[in-house]
């Protein structure tokens, strides 16, 4: 595949889009057998699909139209043209299990995370686990539902404030806190229990 998107990104007459802040230019991105493809006008699909026919002459692999989306954004996000054979929305689609496209997709995309976070500490909660064991449990299980959508998605207060009364409630089996959270939060050697604060933790991969 790497052949073909060498082809994408050296095509002149594919035009990508210009990352804010960069002269990068982005026309195509690729992730094990899902391709995803950056153009800002309609010839350029054109092209695109021009240089998927020579892929399939040169290697024999074919590319499935049913299964190919395409998403109308900015400028077309009110378009409703079908081109080319393939389905296309002016809403949003998931891409590599975030959904990307026109409307809220900060809460659309957390609402799927939440009821995740919320089933997995359903399924501890009755045990009879120590401070530190659930500690573990929220870094290693409970939050990791939280990392991958949270490298890309800002995650607003209200929600991280939800997510950390679920997470706090867990600690302490819906009984008063007994010791506040900042405390909680800090290394053994420090007298806490290192629970991980998810909202910094969410900040940092931003950063990076």
């Amino acid at each position: 595949i790497e052949p073909f998107a060498r082809q994408i990104r050296e095509e002149t007459r594919i035009k990508g889009l210009k990352l804010p802040g960069s002269n990068v230019t982005s026309k195509i991105s690729q992730y094990a057998d899902d391709t995803t493809i950056i153009v800002t006008n309609l010839s350029s699909v054109r092209y695109v699909f021009d240089t998927c026919k020579k892929f399939e002459l040169a290697s024999g692999s074919f590319l499935n139209l049913e299964k190919c989306w395409g998403i109308w954004l900015g400028a077309w996000r009110k378009k409703t043209d079908s081109l080319y054979g393939i389905n296309w929305t002016n809403g949003m689609r998931k891409i590599l299990g975030v959904q990307i496209g026109n409307g809220d997709m900060i809460r659309t995309n957390w609402a799927v995370v939440i009821p995740k976070v919320e089933n997995a500490i359903r399924s501890f909660a009755r045990r009879n686990l120590s401070f530190l064991a659930k500690s573990n449990l929220i870094t290693s299980i409970i939050c990791s539902k939280l990392w991958y959508v949270g490298t890309f998605i800002e995650l607003p207060k209200d929600i991280c404030i939800k997510l950390e009364r679920l997470m706090f409630n867990f600690l302490w089996g819906k009984k008063p806190e007994a010791v506040n959270r900042v405390t909680m939060q800090l290394p053994l050697w420090e007298g806490g229990y290192r629970v991980v604060n998810g909202g910094k933790k969410i900040t940092a991969l931003h950063v990076k």
